[in-house]
């Protein structure tokens, strides 16, 4: 069995123009954050449609597809992230002592957040 996994894609900021013939979806509950189409991407390929396309997909998938948009539109709470507010910049810090040339120099939290 092909596995699908759907990625959000064409992200819109701000209030959306009355007259448009795109759809969008909003996302994480924000009013002002938004996206119109998804990237669908398996082992063998990936393709981006519209939103208003996921319609036309055959039916496991645009069911897969379905339960995937839920998931990301769902609104999450981040603690002390707020994304109304810009610039926002996330990292992730990866702790692991063999990943980087510092030899884990940094892989204990006061050193981390010093570094």
């Amino acid at each position: 069995m092909v596995k699908y996994y759907t990625r959000a894609c064409n992200f819109h900021y701000g209030h959306l123009p009355t007259k448009t013939n795109k759809k969008y979806i909003t996302l994480n509950g924000d009013k002002n954050l938004h996206f119109s189409s998804v990237e669908i991407i398996s082992r063998k390929s990936k393709k981006q449609i519209s939103i208003g396309q996921i319609e036309k997909l055959p039916s496991k998938i645009k069911i897969k597809v379905e339960e995937d948009i839920k998931k990301i539109i769902k609104k999450k709470k981040f603690k002390g992230l707020q994304f109304n507010k810009f610039p926002i910049l996330m990292g992730v810090l990866n702790l692991t002592p063999d990943s980087f040339s510092d030899g884990g120099k940094f892989n204990k939290i006061k050193l981390a957040n010093k570094q």
